[in-house]
């Protein structure tokens, strides 16, 4: 609620339609929210650093993403909560990638 972008005339241009296909919701309280899903039969997944190596993990049934900010990652808490905290390898000097392009690399992965 705080930090969260809203799904503007310019969030809609740039997803290049794609907006369209795929559901997003915002919410007030993530912690909540991932419990809620958990109750559904989704599997939470979390991006970081240290996590699984995301070719290794089975993405079969219903899975959420959480990707963090380029800066701080996902929260310790909401780490926590998930059921797996996945990884993409690297290949290179650098630690981190671009919040968009790594969702896009483990919505890839999820729907290989």
């Amino acid at each position: 609620n705080r930090r969260a972008s809203t799904v503007n005339d310019t969030v809609v241009k740039s997803s290049a339609g794609a907006i369209y296909d795929i559901d997003v919701c915002k919410v007030t309280n993530i912690s909540q929210t991932l419990e809620r899903l958990k109750d559904a039969g989704f599997w939470i997944y979390a991006a970081d650093l240290n996590g699984e190596d995301i070719r290794n993990c089975d993405f079969s049934g219903k899975a959420g993403i959480i990707i963090g900010n380029e800066g701080k990652g996902v929260s310790k808490n909401l780490l926590k909560n998930s059921d797996k905290i996945i990884t993409i390898p690297n290949f290179s000097d650098f630690d981190s990638l671009n919040a968009s392009v790594a969702a896009a690399i483990i919505m890839y992965e999820i729907f290989r």
